[in-house]
């Protein structure tokens, strides 16, 4: 439980690997037959990922180049609709107990999402929530900050500083979660309390431990 501090007054989550669950792996396995030197460690998800990918993130390239990419690099074929699957292959679902905790929780704190995402994963996303909810998976949250439409993707310090400018926020009473200790690290140096969620515990286990959920 969060004790001797400010009360939390809002929560910014990630939403891969905290909202929903990420198997990287399932892509690249798909991936290994087609294109060489395209890894986890190397391309997606960490610290040394892939300036393509960087730039996919931040909206400064499409999903053909992004794909063309690929091929250009290793010689590989990959027709769209493959290609568009197999990169869509490592989200593994939108579970809708989760959808129906998240309104549970911004009904009890401003609620907001930052996440690094690309044009390819954002649709495949709206296409999950559509298929078991109406109106956008973004009405969840006062507001939803995704990379690609953004233009800014975590750790950047920068992104930090513009939503809790932008929506009148006490860093000292704001609570980021996610996944990656780099982004956890870098929410802090912007003064947000930040929490790094770690396997096997949930968000839901996570927000009961520090006393914001029931």
């Amino acid at each position: 439980m969060i004790e001797d501090l400010a009360p939390i007054e809002a929560v910014i989550l990630d939403l891969g690997g905290v909202i929903v669950p990420l198997d990287y792996g399932r892509t690249y396995s798909l991936f290994a037959g087609r294109f060489e030197g395209v890894s986890v460690e190397t391309f997606c998800g960490g610290r040394t990922q892939d300036e393509v990918y960087n730039l996919f993130e931040v909206g400064k390239m499409d999903s053909e180049v992004f794909r063309l990419a690929f091929r250009d690099r290793s010689g590989g074929a990959a027709d769209p609709v493959w290609f568009r699957d197999a990169w869509n292959a490592m989200i593994l679902g939108l579970p809708p107990e989760r959808i129906e905790w998240l309104k549970k929780l911004s009904g009890r704190t401003r609620l907001f999402l930052y996440s690094n995402i690309n044009a390819i994963h954002y649709e495949h996303l709206n296409h999950l929530y559509a298929s078991f909810a109406t109106g956008s998976f973004s009405d969840l949250f006062e507001k939803a900050y995704f990379s690609h439409l953004f233009g800014f993707r975590k750790p950047d310090p920068t992104g930090f500083r513009r939503i809790i400018d932008e929506n009148g926020l006490d860093a000292s009473r704001t609570l980021f979660v996610d996944d990656g200790l780099h982004h956890v690290k870098s929410a802090r140096s912007m003064g947000i309390r930040s929490e790094c969620l770690v396997a096997p515990e949930t968000i839901e286990q996570l927000m009961v431990r520090l006393g914001l959920m029931d």
